[in-house]
């Protein structure tokens, strides 16, 4: 499934092993600053990815371990470097240092998504996976409660997803962007059970 990523603070779609610039519809030669999204569903669980030497940004590398659900590796992971996430030494805080000496954990907590362009109004849409990064965790907290506490299900609202100017580091912030058409709501409620996006969020592996 086709993934939106970031490399920079430039978002890139990559589909089958490329990568493509997101740009602006009549300046192809400039990145989007905005990403305009319904997201469709998101995976209820925290999960769990370890890369052995860290994530570099915009590879394709494969992480060492990683869990959907946030309670286990993952059936696939061949070395599983712990049971249990809870116990595993790689999900412990201090378990990575950084260059500037800050603790963190070398095992990352993201929340997967899974979404479609908010301009696709057609009655079959491509579904990308977007993750969300540890910095950008509380934050897409934040937007969600603030949407709880409207009633507003994020299923049914455009979510624009945008950098934040204050910090050097790609941290994704979520804002409200409008309602969704009623056409498109029908269309996200049909999209919401299907296997791609249970697949994208990987829901498959806590069923299964």
């Amino acid at each position: 499934f086709p993934v939106l990523s970031i490399k920079g603070k430039v978002w890139h779609l990559q589909r089958d092993g490329e990568r493509k610039l997101i740009t602006l519809p009549n300046l192809p030669d400039v990145p989007t600053p905005v990403l305009e999204v319904v997201i469709v569903k998101a995976n209820p669980h925290i999960s769990k990815v370890y890369y052995p030497n860290g994530f570099t940004e915009g590879s394709d590398e494969k992480p060492a371990c990683f869990s959907n659900d946030g309670i286990k590796p993952d059936a696939s992971v061949q070395q599983p470097q712990c049971g249990q996430c809870a116990t595993c030494p790689r999900n412990a805080w201090g378990s990575k240092i950084t260059d500037h000496g800050a603790k963190m954990k070398a095992c990352s907590d993201q929340k997967r998504l899974a979404v479609i362009s908010a301009d696709d109004h057609s009655s079959d849409p491509e579904v990308y996976q977007f993750t969300v990064t540890p910095a950008a965790l509380r934050q897409f907290d934040e937007y969600g409660k603030q949407l709880a506490a409207k009633g507003f299900p994020a299923e049914c609202v455009v979510t624009e997803i945008f950098f934040d100017p204050k910090e050097a580091f790609p941290k994704a912030q979520f804002k409200f962007g409008g309602f969704i058409e009623q056409g498109q709501l029908e269309t996200v409620d049909k999209l919401v059970d299907a296997q791609i996006v249970k697949d994208i969020i990987g829901e498959k592996t806590q069923t299964e």
